[in-house]
């Protein structure tokens, strides 16, 4: 298709100021666009601003943030299944009014305690409505779920955890700028960025790097052969991804074994033990070491037959 070039006089919308041509076609379908971009000069290079770009990622992805090094072009035509719009409505003075109720309430950190009627919960697992304008404190949903309970009234996706101000959205159900794609990730670290160089030091970087890596380890993929981990260290880990606790020594394996040096063959699912995959005890003990390991193959003897059976089950519910 040739390209033509109309003069003003035969096509009145190319009289409009340039910035009215850019807001229109920033309604436009991409498809429709594309077609506009091809009818005259004029229209063609307003289809190469980056600011109607940047209109059409508003409007049609609810997306308003980007790495640096990719155009709002670029963005428009990327896949985005993997990103959470929801960080969209952090502007940079809804950051500045947000970080400024946070270290308002760091100054009173010990006293804290759930916005929920009666509930008494405290630190660490509270949690801050990221939602503008919104004051309301949660507790976690290990403890009174109010936090949760809040997004399903309100709607409000996005809440800080207030010990470490890492990002959770109810709506997505993720921690944000975790197994995601590096747009995402890019925002997010410009999130914790202004918030970790306005907030005192009970707020470490490489401690909020290791959690969000290690909440990566996919500890429930599909495997043949499952490893067992002792529930008690379990518990520590989950709580240190969580922001709740320290990061737990070494692998407390040897709990999980009779005097004798063998595997008891009375432990109980989620009480003495949980089941990973290979690849996730791989990822375990190259972080914090111990053991032993202990995998399906220790539990070839008629006295695991209720072991056996349990962990059957369970893989039929949780990996199929």
């Amino acid at each position: 298709m040739v390209m033509r070039l109309c003069p003003v006089a035969c096509f009145p919308l190319l009289s409009l100021p340039y910035e009215i041509l850019v807001n229109i076609l920033s309604n436009l379908q991409h498809a429709d666009l594309l077609n506009c971009s091809l009818v005259c000069k004029v229209l063609n290079n307003v289809s190469k601003e980056d600011s109607l770009w940047f209109g059409l990622c508003c409007s049609q992805k609810n997306i308003n943030f980007k790495p640096p090094y990719m155009s709002w072009r670029e963005l428009f035509t990327t896949e985005l299944h993997d990103v959470c719009t929801h960080l969209s409505q952090f502007n940079q003075k809804h950051l500045e009014e947000k970080l400024a109720q946070y270290v308002s309430l760091v100054d009173t950190y010990s006293h804290l305690s759930c916005s929920s009627g009666d509930c008494t919960e405290t630190v660490p697992d509270l949690w801050i409505c990221a939602n503008k304008n919104c004051q309301f404190l949660g507790c976690g949903r290990w403890r009174g779920a109010h936090a949760l309970d809040h997004f399903k009234s309100t709607g409000h996706a996005l809440s800080f955890k207030i010990n470490t101000t890492e990002l959770w959205c109810y709506r997505c159900n993720r921690w944000m700028g975790t197994n995601c794609s590096d747009i995402e990730t890019c925002r997010v670290n410009e999130i914790m960025s202004l918030m970790a160089t306005s907030l005192p030091s009970l707020y470490k970087s490489e401690e909020i790097a290791r959690r969000r890596k290690e909440r990566s380890i996919s500890m429930y993929q599909q495997f043949e052969v499952g490893y067992f981990v002792e529930q008690g260290w379990m518990t520590q880990w989950q709580g240190f991804v969580l922001g709740n606790n320290p990061a737990p020594g070494p692998i407390t394996n040897h709990r999980l074994l009779t005097e004798q040096g063998s595997l008891n063959p009375d432990l109980v699912l989620w009480e003495d033990y949980s089941m990973i995959s290979q690849e996730a005890w791989k990822q375990f003990q190259q972080i914090y070491g111990g053991g032993p390991a202990l995998d399906e193959g220790a539990i070839d003897g008629p006295q695991y037959v209720n072991l056996r059976r349990t962990i059957k089950y369970w893989k039929i519910e949780y990996l199929m």
